[in-house]
């Protein structure tokens, strides 16, 4: 990350004016990066094109950033810290257990909804150090604020009795490495490959869907 530099003659105000301006083009950089990465994938993408795209030139690039893998880490480092921030909030409020649960699962998705299959595939094959910080994210995601909230969902009387909560995370964590890790092009079937929602977001709303809803048609509702 650049670093402002200022003479000892410079008054405060010109301090707050130079970090103020820093703190603008590094957000442009990271914000034209982002839609790069996740338009044509984070291999394709370019840092002439990002420069570019932020309207600045590449050398003042590479005074905030090494490189286009700096931006990627930047990126995911603030995106970690916004979804970390956010639980902590929810998970240590007093909402009842239907709303936080809510809470939780809009944050998910808000997240995945930036992200599409084809980009995380992308990083798993390209940048994989940076696709293991995710991975392992997801684990501590699951383990420290969605079994929280499970056992606090099945003590409020919310769950059935007989739910098993383990088997509850463990479907959790199945269905985030879906979404984190998805299959290969060409390794499965293509009419059912072709029927996966392709956006993570649909795919995990569905993957959700199924956990609290199940498969099977409620007898009273049977005609």
């Amino acid at each position: 990350m650049h670093k402002v530099n200022y003479m000892r003659g410079d008054s405060l105000l010109q301090v707050f004016k130079m970090i103020a301006e820093s703190n603008n083009i590094s957000n442009r950089i990271l914000n034209s990066a982002k839609q790069l990465f996740f338009r044509y994938g984070y291999t394709k993408a370019t840092t002439d094109e990002i420069a570019k795209e932020a309207g600045i030139s590449k050398r003042t690039l590479y005074k905030y950033y090494p490189g286009k893998l700096q931006i990627l880490e930047s990126l995911i480092d603030i995106k970690l810290n916004y979804i970390h921030e956010q639980m902590n909030i929810i998970t240590d409020s007093d909402m009842d257990f239907p709303d936080k649960l809510k809470s939780v699962m809009s944050i998910v998705a808000e997240t995945l909804k930036e992200i599409s299959r084809e980009f995380l595939e992308d990083i798993r094959k390209s940048v994989p150090r940076v696709w293991k910080k995710i991975y392992n994210y997801r684990k501590e995601l699951v383990e420290k604020y969605y079994t929280k909230i499970l056992i606090e969902g099945k003590k409020s009387g919310h769950f059935k009795p007989e739910v098993n909560t383990c088997v509850a995370v463990l479907l959790m964590v199945n269905s985030m490495e879906l979404i984190i890790n998805p299959p290969e092009k060409g390794s499965l079937p293509e009419d059912l490959e072709h029927s996966i929602p392709m956006h993570s977001e649909e795919l995990f709303d569905e993957l959700l869907s199924l956990i609290y809803n199940g498969v099977l048609i409620k007898e009273q509702d049977i005609k």
